[in-house]
């Protein structure tokens, strides 16, 4: 699996240029805010996360560190989600180059696949403790890179080891016959909650069903149209993921509804709880 330590494909679903990045930092230096929970201290020096918008639970954030009391700068910029709180099991990390980013690769319920999502607080996160064998509470928010409505109610299985254990059954209760009689599998994903990893670290290949869909601008008053849903991924998982999904990474202008059943991509984000879930939309930034 690789371990891209760039943003660039969440970035660009969220900005018209690349170009924009600069002054996207800079809107975030100057009007950003920032939390007590969000710093964190080594010696003497100081990493903390800045944000912006306080309006919106989808916001820019910047990383700005250097000397206590002394000279602050910037030093990384992403796309800063709230999210759902979710109990996981802690099996792998990976700090990024810079030393303030990071992904975490983690276990969610009954399942044995490690799950990897960004961590854009992993400076503090470490610190607080990401000691690989604890559960540590993270919010869960996903950044979708491509949506449309799913096509399929049934899907067609030739390999696999799903596909071996009907292989052997079959063959088990069609004595005389041959590998080459074995017909494909078929199975029903109607209202299923699938959940398979790309081959890139905290990008999500899944099928889930829509609730509660929320629309803001971002940023606001841009007329950039961002649809935010929550969904469960995985029946052995059963992780509760506060989806953001720009309206430009919609098929043919597809928009998500209460109950429609989508296929995605989307990019995992998480961080060790902060506040208390009820408060995230109150939080002020100071």
């Amino acid at each position: 699996m690789k371990h891209e330590e760039l943003l660039v494909k969440p970035w660009s679903c969220l900005v018209k240029n690349m170009k924009e990045m600069p002054y996207v930092m800079k809107v975030v230096v100057d009007n950003g805010g920032t939390r007590p929970a969000w710093h964190a201290k080594d010696g003497d020096k100081e990493n903390f996360v800045m944000a912006w918008p306080k309006e919106t639970l989808l916001r820019a954030g910047i990383i700005v560190g250097g000397e206590v009391e002394g000279k602050l700068d910037p030093k990384a910029i992403f796309p800063f989600m709230e999210g759902f709180p979710n109990k996981l099991r802690i099996e792998k990390k990976h700090p990024w180059a810079n030393g303030l980013e990071g992904e975490v690769g983690c276990v969610a319920g009954e399942s044995d696949q490690i799950l990897w999502f960004y961590d854009p607080l992993y400076f503090r996160d470490y610190k607080i403790d990401l000691t690989e064998g604890i559960e540590q509470t993270f919010y869960l928010s996903g950044l979708c890179l491509g949506l449309r409505r799913a096509l399929l109610d049934e899907i067609t299985v030739t390999s696999g080891p799903y596909y071996e254990a009907h292989a052997k059954k079959w063959l088990e209760e069609n004595p005389g016959k041959t590998r080459l009689d074995v017909p494909a599998l078929k199975i029903d994903i109607h209202g299923k909650r699938l959940l398979s990893p790309t081959d890139t670290a905290s990008e999500y290949q899944a099928r889930a069903v829509v609730e509660e869909v929320e629309e803001f601008e971002f940023p606001p008053k841009s007329g950039e149209k961002i649809y935010r849903f929550v969904t469960t991924f995985g029946e052995k998982e059963h992780m509760r993921v506060l989806m953001f999904v720009p309206e430009k990474v919609c098929q043919k202008g597809y928009v998500p509804q209460a109950g429609h059943e989508v296929d995605m991509i989307f990019w995992l984000q998480g961080r060790v709880v902060d506040i208390e879930p009820g408060d995230v939309k109150e939080e002020p930034l100071q």
